[in-house]
């Protein structure tokens, strides 16, 4: 879309439903402000193809999956390759599209049903990247003499660590959400879902530091993370400090706070952890989201057998025995 377009979103008919699922979205469910603009640039792009290939539409009523169709083949057709959707951003925009259609369905605004047979596109997930082991704890090193933010920081990493958190559902945190006795963290996620998750004695200890130095910028909010002036830290906030933290370590892998979740489920995973727990934990809606983190190569899936099923076990040992009995009868 260039600045000669005659279009404009907020002249087009389409475009009221558009914001008030978007305002849905942020009120109802709960959904990150990053997530909004992602699905809002999303609509806007569909409101956009649907009066560039029919002007005459002007209700999500009239909308058909015929419409739709010509929709993503007119993006699969564009004559600059780079602007091309590729499988993945094609299965986002029916997701999205699905999401507003049963928004609208639910609200009474449409009857028929646009994204009826449309399938989205099979592609292969882009794998999540996480730490090992000794990145981490590169990451979570203390200076010399802390300050109350190198407190505050480190606690915060080790909880995306060691609860597998999302990082806004880590800056929402209140008081009233962290159990330190018990070790378990009340989080509200995604749609407002709320789970309740471990920390891990890491995570107290680090939490514990962390609220005796808390008062030093004096709190105008309950939440547990504040910034020197008293108030909420924001998201934006962490991904720079754990992005100048990686840097400043000179870790070989770019950090962001979603790869600590990632490494959450992949340490998880190695240690031999069922995927309907990891997905409780972890807030997925479904296993199917989890399901990405079964990147692990076949060695370490096998050594976690082996090393916990005890038929496994039974059977090293019978094969360590029948092998030196042929061993034997060779001889």
């Amino acid at each position: 879309m260039t600045s000669d377009d005659v279009f404009s979103f907020q002249e087009s008919s389409l475009s009221p439903p558009v914001a008030d699922f978007l305002e849905y979205l942020v009120i109802e469910r709960n959904y990150s402000e990053k997530t909004v603009a992602s699905y809002g640039l999303t609509l806007k792009r569909a409101v956009y193809e649907l009066y560039k290939l029919y002007p005459e539409i002007r209700s999500w009523e009239d909308v058909t999956p015929v419409n739709i169709r010509k929709i993503l083949r007119s993006l699969e057709n564009l004559n600059d390759p780079s602007k091309r959707m590729s499988g993945r951003s094609k299965a986002h925009f029916l997701s999205v599209l699905r999401s507003f259609h049963k928004f609208l369905r639910s609200k009474g605004r449409v009857s028929n049903d646009f994204m009826l047979n449309i399938e989205s596109p099979k592609y292969q997930p882009r794998l999540p990247e996480y730490l090992t082991e000794d990145q981490f704890n590169e990451l979570i090193k203390l200076p010399p003499n802390p300050e109350p933010r190198d407190y505050r920081d480190n606690a915060i990493i080790e909880l995306l660590f060691s609860s597998g958190l999302r990082v806004a559902e880590a800056v929402s945190l209140t008081l009233e959400d962290v159990d330190l006795e018990h070790g378990m963290l009340h989080v509200v996620g995604k749609g407002n879902k709320e789970r309740y998750v471990p920390c891990g004695d890491y995570g107290v200890r680090a939490l514990k530091r962390w609220y005796h130095v808390r008062d030093t910028y004096e709190p105008l909010c309950s939440n547990v993370f504040i910034n020197r002036y008293g108030n909420p830290l924001t998201t934006r906030a962490v991904q720079i400090m754990i992005k100048k933290k990686g840097l400043e370590n000179a870790l070989p892998v770019q950090v962001h706070p979603h790869k600590l979740r990632h490494s959450f489920a992949t340490e998880m995973l190695r240690g031999g952890a069922d995927i309907k727990v990891i997905q409780e934990l972890m807030g997925h809606a479904s296993t199917n989201t989890t399901g990405v983190y079964l990147h692990l190569d076949i060695g370490d899936l096998k050594k976690v057998y082996d090393n916990n099923h005890p038929l496994a076990l039974q059977s090293s040992e019978n094969t360590g025995n029948n092998l030196n009995s042929e061993k034997d009868e060779i001889k």
